[in-house]
Order: C-alpha cells, then structure tokens, then sequence
C-alpha cells in the first residue's frame, strides 16, 4: 500500500512540474486530425463511414484523451440503431488503461478514447494513425451531396518522455484553423454498384508481351454494374455498365487516399490506365497458374450516376506456354561455322570421315530433353 501511495503522490508531482514547465517555457501541442469518407449500397439503403485519423507531429508525443462528435442531419436517418462508432486499438496500444469514449445517439456519433490518469492512450506518430470508423444511413431518397460538421470536444496530449499529460493542448483539423470545427462532404453514389463477374482472366504466357491485354470497364464478359432507377424505385442493371477505370494498384490498397496509380511495372509486366482502359503488357517468358490481383477504382459515365465511384479487384492468371529449345551450332570440325572459308560453307567429308558437329541447345524453362539424330538424312 505504501508503494501505491508512493507512486501516486510521484505521478502528482509529475503532472504538476509538467504544468510548471508549461506555464513557463513549453509551448502548447497540437494534434491533427484528419477524416476520410466511404459510400456503399447495400441493397436499396446507402451507409457512409467516416474513418478518423490522428497525427501528433512526434514519437514523443502521444494522445491521453481524444473525443469528437459527429453531428447528424438530414438527409441521415436520425435513429441511433442504425449508426456505429468502433475505436480502433492498435496491438502496441496501451489497452488496459483505455476507456472507450464512442457512443451512438440519434442526431450524432461520439468517438474517441479517454486514458487512465497519467497515461497515454496512442503513441507519438509522424503518420496518420486510424482512430475510429462510425457509420450511419442516408435516406435513399436523397440525391444530393451533403456536409456534416464534425468538432473535437476534448484533447490531451502526452509527454512521453517527461511522463506527464501536456497543458493546454490543441486539435486541428487538416487545412483548419487551430481548435475550429470542419465539414465532412458525403458524396451520393446514387446506388452505382460496379462488380467482377468472373473469378480470374486467363492469358498465356507472352501472348501480350508485344501488344497489351486490355481490360475496359463495359466489357461484359468480365463486369457488370446496377445503379438506382426513381421509375422501378429499384437498383437495375445496365448492360453493357456505363462506366471506365481511374486507378489501379497491385497491393491491396489501404483504406485511405493511398495506393492507387495510373500506372505500375515490376518483374510481372506493365499496368497502365489508357482513356479509363487497364492495359496489361507482359514481361517476356512470365507465367504465374495462381494469379495476381489488380485492385481497381472505377466511376460511373451513366447520366443518372454520373461521377459515382466504386472500387473491386480482378484477378490475372497467366498461363504458361512450352517454348520450343533453341538449337545453335557452335563448331563444324573444331571450326566457328561463322567463320567457315568459303568453299567450306557447306562442309562435306569423304566416307568413313567423321563430322563433328557441337550445338548448345537452350531452354526457357529449363526442361530435360534427348538428342536424337535422323539415320534416314
């Protein structure tokens, strides 16, 4: 018990030298905050999530409380059971002193996370590091893009070094001013739904080393895609999908604004986007029986959805082709057969007089193989 006392009258001390020090010389710390948006259909009914990410600008500095709220309106249908709010804690969080701040009512989602006393809840990060995901639903009336509002209500910061929480800490949400509120845009999709019909493309080996293999996104033999009608207050396809291609990525991207490309080439070939086509040109001799996944963001080019997005993978399979061994002589009679004299261009021995003839024979794929030599020529 009095090593308990001990420590907490040590932390006290702490946490006041660090508001000393504060008042003094520490300038006020800042965490910024950033948000990122996704839409997707489920049916006839359209969710949106919110991802909230967190940087503090330093590995010394990390986050002992973090709150936001997001304030609902319409077009979202303002009824708690159809919103969430999860944290995200991460395996090198200290999980044990985190208490989970998120909460869901009617008109907003709360999000966020509150440490014990003189603790820190996520580490110091030069990177955006993902705090929360809330998701609600939007009306499917609804046809416009809208703005919510989303503010901070309580931020503290941490010394990681001195062990102390740091006085007068500060948000900032990215392109804000210091401590104010910001939008979050909610672009509709208008129920466009983009989807792969088949499970993998199959080509042969350098069938498309020298020409690319193109992959169009109203190609129905690979793709379809459905989008909202007011008519049949329905989703119904649309054949072939009006739609093209705007990025392409051969990891899996992750979640944020990262990943995707226009363009990507490594020891598999090249991928490229050409006027909303994915054009896949071969490395030579490359074969892979499993595949390779190609992740895609994909808009609509329809009149009704016009500029909706959606995002899927297909997966590429290229097969491989036995290549014929190359036989080359490389000596006639202990002789460069390039190098031959001219009335020996055509070399002839006498009968019973050997002909000795040595050949490199080369293979792509490294195959065995036999030697044989026709009696009859």
């Amino acid at each position: 018990m009095a090593n308990n006392k001990f420590d907490i009258m040590k932390r006290v001390a702490l946490f006041l030298g660090g508001l000393l020090l504060f008042g003094h010389h520490v300038l006020a710390q800042t965490v910024t905050l950033r948000t990122t948006v996704d839409n997707y259909v489920q049916g006839v009914h359209q969710f949106a999530t919110v991802k909230l990410y967190a940087n503090t600008g330093s590995l010394n500095i990390g986050i002992s409380t973090l709150t936001t709220e997001l304030i609902l309106t319409a077009p979202v249908i303002l009824d708690s059971s159809k919103h969430t709010s999860v944290l995200e804690i991460g395996d090198n969080w200290l999980n044990d002193y985190v208490k989970d701040q998120s909460a869901c009512y009617d008109a907003k989602i709360r999000a966020g996370l509150k440490s014990d006393f003189l603790e820190y809840s996520i580490p110091g990060s030069l990177d955006d590091i993902l705090i929360a995901t809330m998701t609600f639903q939007i009306n499917e009336t609804n046809l416009a893009s809208f703005d919510l509002d989303i503010k901070c209500i309580s931020v503290i910061l941490f010394n990681i070094e001195t062990d102390n929480t740091i006085g007068g800490s500060k948000y900032q949400f990215e392109n804000q001013e210091v401590s104010t509120p910001s939008t979050v845009t909610i672009n509709i999709l208008k129920g466009f739904n983009f989807a792969t019909t088949v499970q993998a493309v199959t080509i042969a080996e350098d069938k498309y080393s020298e020409e690319p293999f193109e992959l169009a996104a109203a190609d129905t033999d690979y793709f379809e895609s459905t989008e909202w009608s007011e008519a049949q207050n329905d989703l119904v396809a649309i054949v072939p999908p009006k739609a093209q291609f705007t990025g392409i990525a051969i990891e899996r991207p992750d979640g944020t604004r990262n990943g995707y490309g226009d363009s990507f080439e490594d020891e598999r070939g090249k991928l490229k986007i050409v006027n909303g086509v994915i054009q896949y040109t071969q490395a030579k001799d490359y074969f892979n029986e499993d595949g390779f996944t190609v992740w895609y963001q994909v808009e609509s080019t329809s009149d009704v959805t016009d500029g909706a997005k959606d995002t899927g993978s297909i997966l590429i399979k290229v097969t491989p082709v036995n290549d014929a061994p190359v036989v080359t002589i490389t000596k006639v009679n202990e002789q460069d057969p390039e190098n031959l004299p001219e009335d020996q261009e055509n070399p002839e021995v006498e009968e019973n007089q050997p002909l000795v003839v040595e050949v490199e024979v080369t293979d792509v794929e490294g195959d065995n193989f036999d030697f044989a030599i026709d009696d009859e020529n």
